[in-house]
């Protein structure tokens, strides 16, 4: 491996760099969504708070002119606004001078890190990145399920605020979807249920839901279903259903394709989870995630990441999300700006914009304190462009 200097890997572009590489972690919805730190945000505010539009499909059919008559003038489109106000995401780690040079060779250059310093360094990074990354995974999943999620204030001296799931908090950060758009989604004829049936239930006629809610989505927005974002348990159900196993033909599974879930990192992680095409269903994809968070608690340990019970899954046990395809035009992500000092000897004129991360030196103890920001929030910009049901359980 070769040696870098501290100015090297210190340097913003490579903490950046390293960050975006060797992050760890649940990152597959924001990696499906293209809303991954380093994606191209639909919304850039002066501050942390501004607008955006509201969207919605277009199925109005224009008019026919008669010959030689003039332009029909139309009502404007009315498009709706919604007001945004980006969480800051802001947090460092000090990575002492003593554990970049171990082994530093006799004679060698005082500024070059060897490969047990760069190793230490990497680890420090993707921890870093990782915190970041997991809050992105929390705020997107908790936009798809309906509701949101919620900021807490911690009663201690530097007034942390954490993430916790919606109404378990100070304040509720709401995604404005459609009530009618989660529960048993009524919304079919005189308001029915398109879950009409729990799917942990092997006679349910899943496939025949699943195409009724692709309708409503073309009703309501003008989209088709694509994917459906599932855990495991409901995966088990879907695998035993036997309208699903009888409409599979002969043979013996019931789906037609099968694959991991892709991994974006340039390492080649595995992301968690994979994804299936039923042939009952064709052209939806089911997506099977069953990553797990760690929301902040003050009596934590590192034992907890591994208490099922201290844990939240990114996709709840009763829970299917139906989306379109991947577009900007339904989904976003906002991004905020603010004036940062990066160097202690430069004035306050950094302006970051969305995610961003340097170092200062420090003196006691020396080394280098990396810091990281993330001013952004999801949103949706087609409010009934997903849906959040609840398939088992009720």
């Amino acid at each position: 491996m070769a040696n870098y200097s501290t100015d090297q890997l210190f340097a913003p572009e490579v903490i950046l760099g390293v960050s975006k590489t060797f992050v760890d972690g649940p990152n597959y919805i924001q990696s499906l969504l293209g809303m991954g730190v380093g994606g191209t945000p639909t919304a850039i505010f002066p501050g942390h708070t501004g607008t955006v539009d509201r969207l919605d499909g277009n199925r109005a059919v224009g008019g026919i002119s008669v010959r030689d008559g003039v332009p029909r003038r139309v009502q404007p489109k009315v498009v709706g606004t919604d007001t945004l106000t980006c969480y800051k995401y802001y947090e460092s780690v000090v990575i002492n001078a003593n554990k970049l040079y171990p082994l530093r060779a006799i004679g060698g250059a005082s500024n070059v890190v060897d490969p047990s310093g760069q190793s230490h360094y990497k680890e420090q990074i993707k921890y870093l990145s990782s915190r970041r990354s997991n809050l992105r995974e929390f705020t997107v999943s908790r936009t798809l399920l309906g509701q949101g999620f919620a900021l807490k204030a911690q009663n201690d001296n530097e007034q942390q605020i954490i993430p916790v799931e919606f109404g378990a908090g100070d304040q509720d950060v709401a995604t404005g979807m459609p009530v009618a758009n989660t529960g048993q989604l009524p919304l079919g004829t005189a308001g029915a249920d398109l879950i009409s049936a729990v799917w942990s239930n092997a006679n349910t006629d899943i496939a025949a839901q699943v195409s009724n809610v692709n309708e409503a989505m073309l009703l309501k927005t003008g989209i088709p279903l694509r994917h459906v974002m599932i855990s495991t348990t409901i995966w088990n159900y879907l695998r035993k259903n036997t309208l699903l196993q009888n409409e599979g033909g002969s043979v013996v599974r019931p789906w037609e394709e099968f694959s991991n879930n892709p991994a974006p990192q340039s390492t080649g992680k595995q992301n968690a989870g994979f994804t299936v095409e039923f042939r009952a269903i064709p052209n939806v994809m089911f997506h099977v995630v069953d990553a797990f968070l760690m929301l902040e608690d003050s009596n934590q340990v590192q034992s907890d990441q591994r208490d099922r019970s201290k844990l939240t899954k990114v996709i709840p046990d009763d829970k299917a999300i139906f989306l379109p395809d991947p577009n900007p035009e339904w989904i976003g992500w906002a991004a905020g700006t603010e004036m940062v000092k990066k160097n202690i000897t430069s004035i306050a004129s950094d302006m970051v914009n969305g995610a961003d991360a340097w170092s200062l030196p420090l003196n006691d103890p020396p080394g280098f304190e990396v810091r990281m920001i993330d001013i952004g929030l999801p949103y949706l910009r087609m409010k009934d462009a997903v849906m959040s049901a609840t398939v088992t359980g009720f």
